[in-house]
């Protein structure tokens, strides 16, 4: 009996980018044999995972910060 196959759904997007970024990804895509899309959608990914790691740590100093003053506060009323 054969598995079902798992259905891929991919979002697609149609961006504009300077002339200079375009023909450095070509070249990019010429010299892996990537295709322009697989080499956009990774570095979207790239770029999309180091921006939510770099909100997390402003919100855990954020909370951390907090903390602190929290700690502060409790040593002046207390």
């Amino acid at each position: 009996m054969d598995p079902q196959p798992k259905i891929s759904l991919m979002a697609q997007f149609s961006v504009i980018v300077p002339d200079d970024l375009g023909e450095l990804i070509s070249e990019i895509s010429k010299q892996t044999g990537r295709s322009v899309s697989s080499l956009c959608a990774d570095y979207l990914q790239e770029g999309a995972y180091r921006h939510i790691e770099q909100l997390n740590k402003v919100e855990a100093w954020r909370e951390t910060l907090a903390k602190k003053q929290q700690g502060i506060e409790s040593k002046t009323q207390g």
